[in-house]
Order: structure tokens, then sequence, then C-alpha cells
């Protein structure tokens, strides 16, 4: 896990290496977890980034603006 800021950005970035995650998983829209992690990013001027590959972990990304900067 890392956390910086850079340029009025908080960066919060989490990495695993466990089971992964696949592209269907991650557009699949019933998925609450994501879709809650993007909807709480959103509402304080970020956005969420999530990746992975199966069988060798998966990345989360949060980055959300903070002072008076626009993303």
């Amino acid at each position: 896990m890392s956390i910086s800021e850079e340029n009025d950005k908080l960066k919060i970035k989490i990495m695993d290496n466990g089971i992964g995650i696949t592209q269907e998983q991650i557009d699949d829209s019933t998925s609450f977890g994501l879709m809650g992690i993007e909807e709480r990013a959103l509402s304080m001027n970020g956005y969420s980034r999530i990746s992975g590959k199966e069988g060798e972990g998966t990345t989360l990304e949060i980055v959300l603006g903070i002072g008076n900067s626009s993303l």
C-alpha cells in the first residue's frame, strides 16, 4: 500500500499478490463493493481504477482531488 500527494491530488494504491481479478469481474455491474469505491471517489472529486490478472494479483488505485483542484 502506498499513499502520496502530488499536484493537489491524494493517490492511494493498494496491491496484492492474490488470485487476481478478471476484466469480466471488474466490469460486473453487480459488484457493489467496486461500485461503492467508485461512487465515493467521485463524490470526493476523484476516481478509482482497478486492474489485475488472474493468478497474479490485483491493484486498486484511488485518486482524490484535494484543495481547490479538479482532476
